[in-house]
């Protein structure tokens, strides 16, 4: 019972380090101060390049690097709270779901084809059996 117990403890472990990112909300990578210091940057860097601090080719660069990082954070602003709810609401159902059908799933296709009513086999006889009867004096007969 104990083998069982462990089994299934490390059967639920598993299951829930691939459920869990559906399980969890939404986590805001972005803020909006983000796309303020982007705006800072690309007016920093203006003001380097004007001041002769940088060159213009680099400059150019560092202004392309930091309005790629703007438009993207631009993009990743939250979206409008309705969305969310039946978002995190479908995750959280095909978690379930997952969590209940594939523990189910894997013991009854191991009841169909597995065996687990048969007695064990320990690898000596079956090695033994599978090379057949070699003794020395076998082996003598044979030459």
């Amino acid at each position: 019972m104990t083998l069982w117990f462990g089994l299934a403890l490390m059967t639920a472990a598993a299951i829930l380090a691939v459920l869990w990112p559906l399980a969890r909300r939404a986590s805001l990578s972005r803020s909006g101060g983000d796309v303020a210091i982007y705006r800072d940057q690309l007016d920093e860097i203006e003001r380097d390049r004007a001041a002769g601090l940088i060159e213009d080719n680099e400059a150019a660069s560092a202004q392309v690097e930091v309005s790629r990082r703007l438009i993207a954070a631009a993009d990743a602003q939250p979206a409008p709270p309705s969305d969310v709810p039946s978002a995190s609401w479908r995750r959280r159902a095909v978690a379930i779901v997952a969590l209940v059908l594939l523990p189910l799933g894997a013991t009854g296709l191991y009841l169909a084809l597995g065996s687990p009513l048969l007695p064990d086999q320990p690898l000596a006889p079956r090695l033994a059996a599978a090379r057949g009867d070699q003794s020395v004096d076998t082996l003598i007969a044979q030459v």
